[in-house]
C-alpha cells in the first residue's frame, strides 16, 4: 500500500516535468534539521562503517560524507573500512536518480547485481547493528536479504543485532525467532541510544585503518589467507579475474573418507559390503577439538590442510587461520607456539610476539611423531592447546602412532583420510575452467590419468587441466605423450621467470639429468635405486658436461618437484611413466641406447612408443617394429567374426538379439539421456574402483610367456601407436606397407582372442557372475558364442581408436585399400571400416559403403558393425550431411542379410527399415531435448 502511494506521488510529479521531483527532494528531505544532534555525533563518532537507508544527510559532516548505493566501487570502500563515508542504500535526496521511493525505483535497486551482492558479502561476512529502523527492516530490499541469509546460512555463523528498548525486547523476539537478528536493549527510553552507543567509540580499543575505521583483523586475516590459497592454485593461472572471483571458483573442497583410500576402494567394489560414504568436510570441523588428516605422498594434504583451516575459522566467525609447517619447528620448549605467534605477527595478528593472540584455528602441516624433542613438544602444547580447534596433516600410516600418543595425553582426536578424485570430481575441476568445454576437457583428463597411470589427485588434475588450456586454447587434439611431456615440463619449471642457466639449472638441464638417471634404470633392469646410485648417476651427468653442481641438492629438488620420490632406501620416478618418457627422450640422443630398447620392443613398448612421438621421423624404428607382424598365429574357420551368415527372413535392425540387447539396455522404455547416463555411470565407476597405485616400470611377465592373444594385441598396440605417431617419415611405401600389415593383423586378432582358451574360461565366469547363464537357452552357449565374438571386436574397435585412427593415415589408407598388386584382404576392409568408424570425418558413411561393397553376409558386418551404425543414426551422433548417407548405409547391409520372395517385398522391407529408424532417430532428438529442458529447469 505504502509503495503504491508512493508510486502515486512520483506519478504526479512528474506530469509537472523531470525537474520537479529533484525540487521535491531538496525542499522537503534536503531541509530536514536534526532535533537530536547528540544522537548523529555518537553515530558518527563510531569507528565503524556506517550504512543508513534515509535519504537526508543528517549523519554526514566533513568528515563523514554522503555516498549512494550507485557508486558500487565507493560503497566497497566503506564495506572494506577502507572509507569513513555513509553509505546510502536507498539514495540520497541529492542525486535523486539514486532515490529508491516507488515500486519501479524498489525493482531496480533489486536488479543491481553490484549492490545485492555488497548488501549479500555484509550481511555474510559483518556483523551488522540495525539502529532505528523500526518496521524498515521488512521493506522489499531488507527483507529479501534476510530471507537470503536465512537460506543459505542456516544457522547463521554471524550474528546481527537489532537496538531497541526494553518494551519492544519480547515482540523483536518473536520477529525474529527464525533467523540471525538478536535484538538487544539500550534503554527504556529514546533519549538513552546516544549514551549507549558511545561507549563503542573508544578508539584506542581497535586497530584503526587509515580511513579511521576499526579493523576487522581476524576478518582480513581470513580473506589474505584465501587470496594466498587461490594464488597457489594451478588452476589460478588459467583464470580470468582470479582477484574478483571467490575461492569456491578455484580450490574444491578436499575429499575426505574415514578410511584409508585403498580400503575405500576395496569397499565400493565388493557386493556384500556396504559402500563407505565420504565425509562432509564443512561437517567435520564442527566435531572435537583436535582433526587428523592421513593421506598419501603428493595427494594434495597441505591445500586440503589449509582449506579445512579456513573453512573453519569462518564457521568459528571470530577465529584467525593460523597455519603452520611442522618443519619450520625448531627444538625449543614450545616449538609450535613459536611458529603460531611468529605467523600471526606476518598476519597483524598481533604487532609484538608477546601480546594476547585473537581465537584461532590451527593448521599442523606435514606432522611427523618421530622427530626427536620437537614431536613430543609439539604433542604435549597441542594436548594443552588454546586453538579452537587443531587440524593435523600427517603422512598415511602414521596416524595411528599420532592418536594413540595425543590420547595418552588425554586427547581424543578424529582421524580422518584424504580420498582421490572420482570421474565427478574432475568433471567439476574441468568446468572451473572452461565452464562451456568442461565435458570434453574433462574426457581427455581421465583418459590421460588412465593411459599414463597418473595420481587421481587434486595436484595432478589440476596440473593436466592448465596444460590442455594453456595459451588460451583448448588442446583438443593433443597425444598423450605431449600431454605427459608438457605436465612433467611444469613439474620441472618450464616458464619458470626465476630458472636461469647462467646460475644454475633450469628445466632442459634438469631433463638430460633425469634422461640419464632413466638410462641407468633400463640399464640395470631396475625401477629403482639406492640413493648414492642415484646420485652417482647424477654426477656422470655433471662430469660429462662439466658442471658444478651439488648431486645431493639436485636429488632433494627433484623429489620436492614431485618427479622423484623416496621408497624405503631406494629412489624411483614418482610415477613409471615418468621413467618412460625420460627413457625415450635419452633414446633420441644415444643411438646404442635406442638399441638396447630395441632388443625387447613388447617388454620396453611404454618407452618405444613415447620415443616416437617425441622424435616423430624414425623410418628404421618403423621398419623393424614391423618384422614383429610377421610371427604367424593358428585360427580356424569355424566361429569365426568373418564366416558368412544364412540370410533370413526380412526384419528389422534390432530384432533377434534379445540376449545381448539384455547386458546394455535400460528397457524398451529406456531413451537417449537414461542410455547416456548409464554409459557414463559404468564408465565412472570403472574409473573410481579402480586404484591410482603406480604399475611396475615393465611387464612382471616375460613377452614370450603371456597367451598368444595377448603377445598379439601388444605387438598391435606398440606397432600402431608408433606408425600413427611416425608421421614425419618420408617413406610413404614403408608407411603404406605397415598399415596394410597393421590392418590385417587387427583383424586376425579378434579370431585370435575368440579362439583363446584362457578368454573364453574368462567369458564363462562373467556368465555366472552376472547370471546370464540360462538353462533353458542351451545353458546359455548362443549367448557365449555371440559375446565370445562381440567383445573382441569391440576390443579390437577400441584399439585401432586409441592407436591408429589419424587423419595424417587417410591417404595411405587409401592407398592400401586400392592397391592392385596387394589387394585387400576381407579382415583389412572391415578393420578400415573401424578406422573411418573411429575418425568420423566429413562423408564417413559413404567411405564404410565403398568398402562393405563387396562384402557379403558375414558375422562382422551384420552382428557388429551394423549395431555401431544404427546406434549411431538413432542416437543423432552424427552430422546432417552424412545422416542420409548412414541411412542407406544400415538399409543395405540388412537387406544384404535378408532372403526376400520377390522385388516388391524387397522394397517394402526397404521402406519399413528406414522408417523404423527415422521414427528412433525423431525420438532421440525429442528425448534429448527433454532431458535438456530438466537439465535447465
Amino acid at each position: 500500500m505504502i509503495l503504491g502511494s508512493a508510486a502515486g506521488v512520483v506519478k504526479e510529479l512528474e506530469k509537472h516535468g523531470p525537474y520537479v521531483m529533484p525540487k521535491w527532494l531538496k525542499e522537503t528531505v534536503g531541509t530536514l534539521e536534526a532535533k537530536r544532534p547528540a544522537l548523529g555525533k555518537s553515530l558518527r563518532a563510531l569507528p565503524y562503517p556506517i550504512l543508513t537507508t534515509n535519504y537526508d544527510g543528517l549523519l554526514e559532516n566533513n568528515d563523514r560524507r554522503a555516498i549512494d548505493w550507485t557508486n558500487s566501487a565507493e560503497m566497497q570502500q566503506i564495506i572494506a573500512g577502507g572509507s569513513r563515508s555513509i553509505g546510502h542504500l536507498h539514495g540520497i535526496w541529492s542525486n535523486p536518480s539514486s532515490v529508491v521511493f516507488s515500486d519501479k525505483n524498489y525493482d531496480r535497486l533489486l536488479e543491481s547485481e553490484a549492490a545485492q551482492s555488497l548488501q549479500r558479502a555484509a550481511s555474510t561476512l559483518k556483523s551488522i547493528v540495525y539502529v532505528g529502523f523500526g518496521s524498515g527492516l521488512t521493506d522489499p530490499n531488507f527483507s529479501r536479504m534476510i530471507d537470503w541469509h536465512r537460506s543459505h546460512f542456516f544457522p547463521s555463523a554471524v550474528d546481527h543485532f537489532r537496538l531497541c528498548r526494553t518494551r519492544d525486547l519480547d515482540g523483536l523476539r518473536a520477529e525474529h525467532g527464525t533467523d540471525h537478528i538478536i535484538p538487544v536493549v539500550y534503554g527504556d527510553d529514546y533519549d538513552d541510544l546516544p549514551s549507549f552507543l558511545e561507549q563503542f567509540t573508544r578508539q584506542d580499543m581497535v586497530e584503526l585503518s587509515k580511513a579511521g575505521i576499526a579493523r576487522d583483523l581476524v576478518g582480513e586475516s581470513q580473506t589474505d589467507f584465501a587470496e594466498e590459497m587461490k594464488g597457489e592454485s594451478i588452476l589460478a593461472e588459467t583464470l580470468d579475474g582470479i582477484l574478483d572471483r571467490p575461492m569456491s571458483d578455484v580450490i574444491l573442497p578436499p575429499i575426505l573418507i574415514p578410511v584409508p583410500h585403498a580400503e575405500y576402494i576395496n569397499a565400493r567394489t565388493k557386493k556384500s559390503t556396504a559402500r563407505v560414504a565420504r565425509l562432509d568436510p564443512a561437517e567435520e570441523i564442527k566435531l572435537g577439538d583436535v582433526l587428523i588428516i592421513a593421506a598419501e605422498e603428493n595427494s594434495g594434504l597441505t591445500m586440503a590442510v589449509k582449506w579445512m583451516t579456513l573453512e573453519a575459522s569462518r564457521f568459528l566467525v571470530g577465529a584467525a587461520p593460523i597455519y603452520v609447517p611442522f618443519q619450520t619447528c625448531k627444538k625449543t620448549r614450545r616449538p609450535i607456539q613459536e611458529q603460531v605467534r611468529a605467523e600471526a605477527q606476518r598476519q597483524q595478528l598481533i604487532r609484538k610476539r608477546d601480546e594476547a593472540l585473537p581465537p584461532y584455528v590451527l593448521g599442523l602441516d606435514d606432522f611427523t611423531p618421530y622427530v626427536d624433542r620437537i614431536s613430543e613438544a609439539a604433542l604435549a602444547e597441542i594436548a594443552e592447546s588454546e586453538a579452537l580447534l587443531t587440524i593435523i596433516g600427517c603422512a598415511q600410516g602414521v596416524e595411528d602412532e599420532l592418536a594413540r600418543r595425543l590420547k595418552r595425553l588425554g586427547v581424543s582426536a578424529r582421524v580422518r583420510y584424504l580420498g582421490k578424485l572420482s570421474a565427478a570430481d574432475i568433471r567439476n575441476y574441468a568446468r572451473l575452467v572452461s565452464p562451456s568445454d568442461f565435458e570434453s576437457l574433462a574426457e581427455q583428463v581421465l583418459t590421460a590419468l588412465q593411459v599414463e597411470n597418473l595420481a587421481k589427485t587434486p595436484f595432478t588434475v589440476s596440473l593436466l587441466l592448465f596444460v590442455l588450456v594453456q595459451g588460451g586454447r583448448f588442446s583438443a587434439n593433443a597425444s598423450q605423450t605431449s600431454i605427459l611431456d608438457d605436465f612433467v615440463g611444469l613439474l620441472l619449471g618450464r616458464g619458470d621467470p626465476h630458472d636461469d642457466a647462467r646460475f644454475g639449472l633450469d628445466q632442459s638441464a634438469r631433463e638430460a639429468i633425469l634422461s640419464g638417471l632413466a638410462q641407468t634404470f633400463v640399464e640395470a633392469g631396475v625401477g629403482g635405486l639406492t640413493e648414492i646410485d642415484v646420485q652417482e648417476s647424477f654426477q656422470a651427468v655433471f662430469d660429462k658436461f662439466g658442471w658444478i653442481e651439488s648431486t645431493s641438492e639436485v636429488l632433494g629438488s627433484f623429489i620436492d618437484r614431485k618427479v622423484l620420490r623416496r621408497k624405503g632406501r631406494y629412489i624411483e620416478f614418482s610415477r613409471s611413466s615418468f621413467l618412460h618418457l625420460f627413457a625415450a627422450k635419452r633414446a633420441t640422443l644415444d643411438k646404442s641406447f635406442r638399441s638396447k630398447l630395441l632388443e625387447r620392443p613388447i617388454y620396453y613398448s611404454a618407452a618405444i612408443t613415447d620415443y616416437a612421438a617425441l622424435y616423430r621421423h624414425d623410418a628404421d624404428l618403423l621398419g623393424q617394429l614391423s618384422e614383429l607382424l610377421k610371427r604367424e598365429y593358428a585360427t580356424t574357420a569355424h566361429g569365426s567374426m568373418f564366416e558368412s551368415l544364412e540370410l533370413a527372413p526380412p526384419r528389422l535392425h534390432d530384432e533377434g538379439f534379445d540376449d545381448l540387447e539384455e547386458l546394455g539396455s535400460t528397457g524398451a522404455e529406456a531413451d537417449h539421456a537414461a542410455d547416456t547416463l548409464v554409459m557414463r555411470d559404468l564408465h565412472d565407476d570403472f574409473f573410481d574402483n579402480k586404484d591410482d597405485r603406480d604399475l611396475p616400470p615393465f611387464p612382471t611377465t616375460h613377452e614370450d610367456d603371456v597367451p598368444p592373444a595377448v603377445q598379439l594385441f601388444r605387438t598391435l598396440d606398440l606397432v600402431s601407436t608408433v606408425l600413427r605417431d611416425s608421421d614425419q617419415v618420408e617413406d610413404l611405401d614403408l608407411k603404406q606397407a605397415v598399415l596394410a600389415d597393421v590392418l590385417e593383423k587387427w583383424g586376425l586378432a579378434m579370431d585370435v582372442m575368440h579362439e583363446d582358451s584362457s578368454f573364453n574360461e574368462f567369458l564363462k565366469r562373467l556368465l555366472i557372475d552376472l547370471e546370464l547363464a540360462k538353462p533353458e537357452k542351451d545353458g546359455g552357449k548362443a549367448l557365449l558364442e555371440e559375446l565370445g565374438k562381440a567383445i573382441p571386436a569391440a576390443i579390437t574397435l577400441g584399439g585401432i581408436e586409441t592407436t591408429l585412427s589419424s587423419r595424417k593415415l587417410t591417404l595411405l589408407l587409401e592407398r592400401v585399400m586400392n592397391d592392385s598388386n596387394k589387394p585387400p584382404s576381407e579382415e583389412s576392409v572391415i578393420m578400415a571400416c573401424f578406422f573411418h568408424f573411429s575418425l568420423r570425418e566429413p562423408g564417413w558413411p559413404n567411405k564404410l559403403t565403398t568398402l562393405l561393397r563387396s562384402q557379403g553376409n558375414i558375422w562382422i558386418v551384420r552382428n557388429f558393425l551394423l549395431h555401431l551404425l544404427t546406434y549411431t543414426f538413432q542416437m543423432d551422433d552424427v552430422e546432417p550431411d552424412d545422416a542420409e548417407d548412414l541411412l542407406d548405409l544400415c538399409a543395405l547391409i540388412i537387406q544384404r542379410s535378408s532372403n526376400y520372395k520377390d522385388e516388391p517385398e524387397q522394397r517394402r522391407h526397404r521402406a519399413e527399415i528406414t522408417s523404423d529408424l527415422q521414427s528412433a532417430r525423431l525420438k532421440s532428438r525429442v528425448r534429448k531435448g527433454y532431458a535438456k529442458s530438466i537439465a535447465v529447469v
